[in-house]
């Protein structure tokens, strides 16, 4: 999925982090379906972790099993189920606040939800934790956009594209940026570039830049 919030780019890297612990261990259904392998769907996905953070996982057990809250949010986000996503972010970040994932991934759903001042607080905190993540500059980016703050948009996406040029939404929200601050060479380039990687861009991130603006979850 070639779109700002890359939540399948994520869910790889954060499986790799569920997975690591269990590569000596025999790997439970629990387990499995809650790291979200290919052909586990949202529904299973979401089963499987509620049972392992509610204990009724045969052992072994995973170690740090609350990152099972990690997992089960991206099943809530691949639902469109922002308010859940949201909440398990809680969870984790108040067990586990100086890990920088689950601030990327909260500051993901609110964006998405239209949170869109708490969302900015959540990524520049991922950031301060983890200053290199070129997908919490994405969100940001599109934060910024959404704020009308358009050289800062155009700041964040240019962090994106230095390390994957082929983003097709940083590559849209930086010609959006441009296009609305007076630069319509760059801008209109940007979105032919955008276009020709992902040809329904346009209509894949129109939700994120006109979810309406919400004070809370």
């Amino acid at each position: 999925m070639k779109c700002v919030l890359r939540v399948a780019l994520v869910q790889t890297a954060l499986s790799l982090l569920f997975i690591a612990p269990l590569l000596a261990q025999i790997v439970s259904e629990n387990q499995r379906l809650c790291i979200g392998l290919a052909g586990v769907t949202p529904d299973q996905r979401i089963a499987g972790c509620t049972a392992l953070l509610e204990g009724r996982d045969p052992p072994p057990n995973v170690p740090n099993v609350e990152r099972a809250y990690i997992m089960r949010a991206l099943g809530y986000e691949q639902k469109g189920q922002l308010g859940r996503a949201i909440d398990d972010y809680d969870q984790y970040i108040r067990l586990h606040p100086t890990e920088w994932y689950p601030w990327a991934g909260r500051c993901r759903a609110r964006t998405r939800s239209g949170q869109i001042d708490a969302a900015f607080s959540d990524c520049n905190e991922a950031l301060r934790l983890h200053p290199d993540d070129p997908e919490v500059f994405n969100t940001r980016g599109f934060i910024y956009l959404r704020k009308g703050e358009f050289d800062p948009a155009i700041g964040d996406f240019s962090v994106v594209l230095q390390r994957q040029p082929k983003n097709a939404g940083a590559l849209y929200g930086r010609g959006t940026a441009r296009l609305a601050s007076g630069d319509n060479a760059g801008g209109d380039a940007d979105i032919a570039a955008a276009k020709s990687l992902e040809p329904a861009i346009a209509d894949i991130l129109a939700p994120v830049l006109t979810a309406p603006p919400a004070a809370a979850k």
